[in-house]
């Protein structure tokens, strides 16, 4: 695979030089590198999912990707690795004590239909500490489009 931009920590949009992406991010036909991505706000998880849907950027998922990262999934130029961990809870409010349903809602759009039913009725949905995981081989099995990255792809 050849170097891409990797992306880790959390997943935002700023506009300030602090921000986790830069503008090449979306620019290129290098892969977006996803590791041990701990997610970020739904609502600016989205904007930076609309921006990488309409570039047509591949995204390749690697290790973690929790929380608002799994948003990720609705992107077309996908994949992930078998050994990849995605990691799912509730949208919560700021506070984490309450689910936040605009959030909830947003969130589950982003997941493919086999996912959304695991979510669901998993338990994820209801969970506002912690995680509930799936490995990139589980997800293959839920996802209607299965994209396990091949072995040198991007």
């Amino acid at each position: 695979m050849a170097a891409g931009v990797i992306l880790a920590g959390c997943l935002g949009v700023r506009t300030d030089s602090r921000g986790p992406l830069l503008a090449e991010a979306f620019e290129s036909a290098v892969p977006l590198v996803v590791r041990n991505a701990i997610g970020g706000q739904v609502y600016e998880t989205s904007v930076l999912v609309r921006a990488l849907g309409r570039a047509r950027r591949p995204v390749r998922i690697e290790r973690d990707c929790l929380s608002a990262c799994g948003m990720l999934l609705k992107l077309e130029n996908l994949c992930y690795t078998a050994d990849a961990r995605f990691g799912f809870h509730a949208a919560a409010d700021s506070g984490r004590r309450r689910i936040d349903p605009g959030a909830q809602a947003l969130l589950i759009q982003h997941y493919p239909p086999g996912v959304r039913e695991w979510f669901s009725r998993s338990g994820a949905g209801r969970v506002l500490n912690g995680f509930r995981y799936l490995s990139g081989a589980e997800l293959a099995r839920l996802d209607d489009r299965p994209r396990l990255c091949d072995a040198g792809a991007g």
